[in-house]
């Protein structure tokens, strides 16, 4: 994989000077490949809004809520994590503009 095209492909957040780090170990022990991929980019905001939007259409139909509610969850812990899921796309688009 060309690193130049995962990062135009990942669109990673402009004030990490080196948001893309590779390594590879090579034991020879193993016929079995992995790959771990954590990024910090800008582009995460329309999976987060598309599944903040799902989440409430499900809470608001009520699906799956009794479970929550069994363990002590309220309508209000409901509202505050939708807040505060908000509030995380809210930082990431300031920062990527």
């Amino acid at each position: 994989c060309d690193i130049r095209q995962l990062r135009d492909y990942l669109r990673p957040v402009s004030w990490n000077q080196e948001p893309i780090d590779q390594w590879f170990d090579k034991n020879g022990r193993t016929t079995r490949n992995n790959v771990t991929l954590a990024f910090n980019s800008c582009c995460i905001t329309e999976d987060l809004n598309c599944l903040i939007t799902r989440a409430h259409m499900r809470w608001k139909a009520g699906a799956y809520v009794h479970w929550f509610t069994r363990f002590g969850c309220t309508q209000d812990t409901f509202a505050a994590a939708f807040e505060q899921m908000k509030q995380v796309v809210d930082s990431y688009e300031q920062l990527a503009s």
